[in-house]
């Protein structure tokens, strides 16, 4: 079964973060962006609702950008069907190796190999360049 990425956020941010991967690495046909609450009749179920039924034959991964934040909440309570998956704290790196691995079949190790390697991608720059020049003495 296909995967479908549906990174979905509060405000602009997932059409800034598709618009970035897709400059680095190509269009993503299985990928789309839902801006909430960018206006007053933004309605989350029915936006939803909408996506779920559109993408019915395909295995679903929603990527929100906060833990505790609306969308997730809501997005927390549909994924107790086989077939919807959820991630978290999304980020450039997180969707880059996301949408790469279109080899893997399993949704659920998918995201656990994507949130690791992610978080390897999280580096605090002013230590690791400390780091280095003290190792070049």
């Amino acid at each position: 079964m296909d995967k479908q990425f549906v990174v979905i956020t509060h405000g602009k941010f997932a059409e800034g973060i598709k618009n970035s991967l897709e400059m680095l690495i190509g269009k993503q046909e299985n990928l789309i962006a839902v801006s909430c609450y960018v206006d007053e009749k933004f309605n989350l179920e029915k936006t939803v609702k909408n996506i779920i039924e559109e993408y019915k034959d395909k295995k679903i991964v929603f990527c929100t950008d906060i833990f505790g934040g609306s969308v997730n909440n809501y997005l927390s309570s549909l994924v107790n069907d086989v077939d919807k998956f959820l991630v978290t704290g999304i980020n450039l790196s997180l969707l880059i190796e996301l949408v790469s691995d279109q080899e893997n079949d399993n949704c659920n190790e998918l995201l656990e190999l994507s949130v690791m390697e992610a978080r390897n991608q999280l580096k605090q720059c002013k230590k690791i360049l400390l780091e280095e020049s003290e190792e070049d003495f």
